[in-house]
């Protein structure tokens, strides 16, 4: 089969001898010839942050004429990234590092969303690619790739713990303590602590600069 639809053969049989009935000396077969253009798109958040959730959004479209049928999205995660979870019909290969998704079929002018999700292991550029295909014949392979880019940023998880005296007289000196503390997964560069003192107090001095 080279195109999309419908072929009929048609065979007869004939001998040297006499046939008493040639009504059943011929028959025909039908056969239909099905096509589905798939095409991909993928789309990922950029600027992302390490540490944190990224998505892959995979959106697969049949062109027709035919419905697609055991449709299939192979992703190859980069090594740059750590998998978390995908749609139902997923599962991943974590020594390939390939999910693989099973979709329903997809009729013809219709629309199928796949999301990924991943957790980036290393600040940088990284880009990922995903391939799709069905059953059916297809004559243009060339738009069945999407692929995503994204940024990867550092993120540095602060917190700020404060303490002072419960009570103190009025006139004597005392002390707020500031704890700083940094839960990555980055380094944290250029840290500023703004504190905005009550009426009730007077500043003395600080030991942090």
């Amino acid at each position: 089969a080279n195109e999309f639809g419908q072929a009929i053969n048609f065979a007869d049989v004939s001998a040297l001898e006499w046939d008493p009935d040639f009504s059943n000396n011929a028959d025909s077969a039908i056969t239909n010839f099905t096509q589905a253009e798939l095409r991909m798109t993928k789309t990922a958040s950029s600027p992302a942050y390490l540490g944190e959730d990224l998505v892959y959004t995979l959106q697969v479209f049949n062109d027709g004429p035919s419905m697609a049928t055991s449709v299939i999205v192979t992703d190859t995660l980069p090594p740059e990234v750590e998998f978390v979870s995908a749609d139902s019909g997923c599962f991943i290969d974590l020594v390939g590092h390939v999910v693989t998704c099973k979709l329903s079929d997809i009729a013809t002018q219709v629309t199928t969303t796949v999301q990924i999700t991943v957790v980036p292991t290393q600040t940088g550029f990284i880009e990922n690619a995903a391939f799709v295909q069905a059953y059916e014949f297809e004559s243009n392979f060339d738009d069945n790739t999407g692929s995503a880019a994204s940024t990867i940023l550092a993120s540095a998880d602060l917190t700020l713990t404060k303490t002072a005296p419960i009570t103190v007289t009025v006139g004597d000196y005392f002390d707020y303590q500031l704890a700083i503390s940094n839960n990555g997964p980055s380094d944290a560069n250029g840290i500023t602590i703004t504190d905005t003192l009550p009426v009730e107090v007077q500043y003395i001095g600080d030991d942090s600069g």
